[in-house]
């Protein structure tokens, strides 16, 4: 088993290494293999596609974020649900971090209309089953149609956190915390805001849990 997590990493490591030199139009199995020192066949014989490369990036990072809400998890559950986001999202920054040089020049590079950004971030299914991932660490609900517009909002904060974090030059990525920060408040106002308007229900406050008995569809930030 360590064996194929080995063989695992060293795929993905060298599918972003090869986006970065050939685009996201021009990312193929063979350069990938090239790239990871191994044969068509080799490579074959852990993944069927460039996509399931993606997809096991994509569960890399997840596995990152999940572990920040299991290390500690009873004083994590304490945590107000916007300390539980920001801490969740700043997890994931954190684990693609060994990878910021390689998306730095993928986020400026764009084929067919398709921002390279996108292999980093995901696109369609692979995102939504990441934010629901981050809204299930977090205590949130993510069934139903409340579920999906909670996932939509929780994609819209990461992701322009994780721009922010890609031009962010401080040390301690100090400016990356403040955009998340504004991000998570903003959709704290948004969402008590549309708890008044739906009859008074008690929407997302930063800082704060969530009362007994009330709407988790109310509890989680709108779309930012």
């Amino acid at each position: 088993m360590p064996k194929v997590k080995d063989a695992e990493a060293r795929i993905i490591d060298a599918a972003l290494a090869r986006a970065a030199i050939d685009g996201w139009d021009g990312l193929t199995l063979a350069g990938i293999a090239e790239e990871a020192g191994m044969s068509l066949s080799e490579l074959s014989g852990h993944v069927g596609s460039v996509s399931e490369i993606l997809d096991a990036f994509s569960r890399r990072i997840d596995r990152a974020m999940l572990t920040e809400a299991e290390d500690e998890p009873e004083d994590f559950a304490a945590q107000p649900v916007k300390d539980r986001l920001m801490a969740l999202i700043m997890a994931r920054l954190d684990a693609l971090e060994p990878h910021r040089a390689v998306m730095q020049r993928l986020a400026d590079r764009s084929d067919r209309g398709i921002p390279a950004l996108d292999l980093i971030c995901g696109q369609g299914m692979r995102l939504q089953r990441s934010m629901g991932w981050l809204a299930a660490a977090a205590g949130l609900e993510s069934r139903g149609i409340a579920g999906l517009a909670r996932r939509q909002g929780l994609a819209a904060i990461y992701l322009t956190t994780l721009r922010a974090w890609l031009k962010d030059d401080s040390e301690d990525r100090a400016k990356t915390m403040k955009t998340l920060d504004r991000l998570l408040d903003r959709a704290g106002r948004w969402s008590r805001m549309a708890g008044r308007m739906a009859g008074g229900r008690r929407g997302f406050r930063p800082g704060a849990e969530p009362s007994a008995g009330a709407s988790p569809a109310a509890d989680t930030p709108a779309a930012g």
